[in-house]
């Protein structure tokens, strides 16, 4: 999504020209493709993907976009209240009005969740370590993770911070993990 000021500027049209091409052609089926046919058959062509539908799935090369603190991994929110999304079945919250759960719903959730380790944080810490896990090994030959330096987040532009795993990284093998480029 870009903002409508940015969407107006010489980047931002060239940026919405390529989503549009992208989608355009996301969304447009190849049926004559063979899944068979050899890689150089391939070439050129890219997929998107989100990485919980990349599971067990594997490419030549991988661009994980969003590579930064508060995307990848992803920011962890507190459930306030009594908001649960869950519900038992035939809970009476599903059809009310106002949607929100009742309080016997959210207790049985929470004395369901309390066998995992952990707090609720960690726990969130913990699956957000599996998803880059999974982003990481989906590439055969190479893997690029992309980083942003700047994210508009309502009206404003904010600088945004490498993800916390940049670190984790580096301390890999130089035959592993080649280096951080920064242009």
């Amino acid at each position: 999504h870009l903002p409508s000021d940015h969407a107006s500027s010489p980047a931002g049209q060239v940026a919405s020209s390529f989503v549009g091409e992208i989608t355009l052609q996301a969304a447009v089926p190849d049926d004559s493709v063979d899944p068979e046919q050899g890689q150089e058959e391939d070439e050129g062509r890219f997929s998107i993907s989100t990485i919980h539908r990349s599971k067990g799935l594997e490419w030549s090369d991988v661009y994980s976009p969003f590579f930064n603190e508060g995307l990848m991994p992803s920011a962890f929110r507190e459930q306030s209240g009594n908001k649960a999304q869950r519900h038992v079945q035939g809970c009476a919250a599903r059809g009310s009005a106002d949607g929100q759960c009742s309080k016997d719903c959210a207790r049985f959730y929470q004395e369901g969740d309390s066998h995992r380790r952990g707090t609720p944080e960690e726990r969130h810490n913990d699956e957000e370590r599996r998803l880059a896990h999974v982003a990481a090994t989906r590439a055969k030959n190479r893997l690029v993770f992309l980083q942003v330096q700047t994210q508009f987040r309502g009206n404003r532009l904010l600088q945004v911070e490498p993800s916390q795993y940049e670190q984790l990284l580096a301390q890999l093998p130089a035959a592993v993990f080649n280096a951080v480029v920064r242009e």
